[in-house]
């Protein structure tokens, strides 16, 4: 069997027929036969048809993008970026069946023509009655002709870093890019060569327009875009600097769920005055603890949307590991999910449990053996523990712990840092003294 490099290649489902209802969730037939062989003398596995068609579109490190011209470099072509993430799909609101498609790139590189750091490509397609799809040859309002353009950000907004998630608006085909690798210093920004200090020039309220800030402060910003013409609107200020991953927009487009991929991270809103219209509204970070969930920021004051981290502990922000993707489902926000820590050296990270609940492992295992937080009686609305009990007995139980201890490595644990990690985005944290108690 012959595979593909993911991370070059882009492979659409066929489902734009649910498009404005369900970016990227299908629904399965429930009717569909899922059994498959078990025979284990076979030397082929044979599994189910899916209702999944999918189609090559796009290849990047292969495909050609056209360019605008960047750097003092004419316009032209260029090989395009690759390392596809977030994909979104706009509709075409005048012509059924024609949808534009907006790539990720997470690979950060020089690029004199298309522009340093991450980047995106946009290209148009139409489907065809049994949902196969044709790449459309297009004329942009700039000049540039062709199937693929990359989105130009350099001379518009400033350059991006790692193109990462996004927000594609479920209301009309609105579409934001976000770098989840937040960048602290001119020199963590990679393939970025022109690290002068970036003059902002926004339509945003405040005294955000006319801000001077350094290079890489610049960047971890969500940015919306233009699919249509290939081009960068306005980097979202007002709603903050983090290493966000994805967000969402409610049914009313004017309420805004954003996942800070980092940790500490924090699960943040933005509402707008007025439906469709994000450069006006108010800003919010999730605090558990407060009776209305919400605690507002200003975001028409720079400096709290610049150092939103230290902003947001300031008001007393809930605290979350790693929120990655965010989905609205019947209104409801998915909240609380956070990638799992490596247990190794677990024996030496007490207390345990994303809230330090628990002192011992016999304790953890205790708690899931019941049900996790459904079997003790929380309300958890998005468990995906079962919350049936796992039946573990005694023997089992320290079996599982036995293991999880043996994964203890104590190398380069027995002498001291000479120095921590500099953040210049946070003086309080650069007072930090090796071997403190924190």
């Amino acid at each position: 069997m012959k595979f593909l490099n993911t991370n070059t290649v882009l492979l659409l489902t066929m489902a734009f027929g649910m498009i404005g209802n369900a970016f990227g969730q299908l629904t399965f037939d429930p009717t569909i036969n899922t059994s498959i062989s078990t025979h284990l003398l076979n030397d082929e596995v044979v599994l189910p048809s899916s209702p999944i068609k999918s189609q090559i579109l796009f290849i990047g490190g292969i495909d050609t993008v056209q360019t605008t011209a960047t750097y003092g470099n004419a316009a032209g072509q260029a090989i395009a970026k690759q390392w596809h993430d977030f994909i979104g799909v706009t509709p075409d609101t005048l012509n059924d069946g024609e949808y534009w498609i907006s790539v990720n790139h997470e690979m950060i590189s020089t690029d004199s023509m298309i522009g340093d750091g991450g980047g995106m490509t946009v290209f148009k397609v139409s489907a065809d009655a049994k949902g196969m799809m044709t790449v459309e040859n297009q004329t942009l309002t700039d000049g540039r002709s062709g199937k693929f353009f990359n989105v130009d950000f350099v001379n518009t907004v400033g350059e991006t870093g790692m193109n990462c998630g996004g927000i594609n608006s479920g209301v009309d085909g609105r579409i934001w890019t976000a770098e989840e690798w937040f960048r602290t210093s001119n020199a963590s920004l990679g393939g970025a060569r022109d690290t002068a200090d970036w003059t902002i020039a926004t339509d945003l309220p405040g005294d955000i327009n006319g801000k001077t800030v350094k290079k890489y402060q610049n960047f971890n910003w969500f940015v919306e875009i233009d699919p249509r013409e290939a081009v960068a609107i306005r980097k979202q200020y007002n709603w903050g600097r983090l290493g966000y991953e994805g967000g969402a927009i409610a049914d009313d487009n004017k309420t805004v769920y954003m996942g800070h991929d980092g940790t500490p991270g924090f699960f943040t809103k933005f509402v707008a005055d007025v439906a469709g219209d994000f450069t006006e509204g108010t800003f919010y970070v999730y605090k558990q603890d407060d009776a209305a969930r919400w605690v507002e920021i200003d975001n028409e004051t720079f400096d709290n949307m610049l150092y939103l981290t230290d902003t947001a502990v300031s008001h007393g922000a809930t605290i979350f590991n790693r929120l990655e993707w965010v989905a609205i489902d019947q209104h409801e926000i998915y909240r609380g999910s956070f990638k799992t820590a490596s247990i190794r050296n677990i024996s030496l990270t007490a207390p345990y449990m994303h809230n330090g609940g628990m002192k011992t492992l016999d304790e953890v295992m205790n708690f899931y053996n019941n049900g996790g937080g459904v079997g003790a009686g929380f309300n958890v609305p998005h468990q995906t523990l079962p919350p049936d009990a796992l039946e573990l007995n005694d023997i089992e139980i320290d079996a599982i712990i036995n293991f999880m201890q043996s994964l203890t490595d104590t190398t380069n644990m027995t002498s001291t840092a000479k120095i921590l990690p500099h953040f210049e985005d946070s003086i309080n944290w650069n007072k930090r003294v090796t071997g403190g108690s924190y």
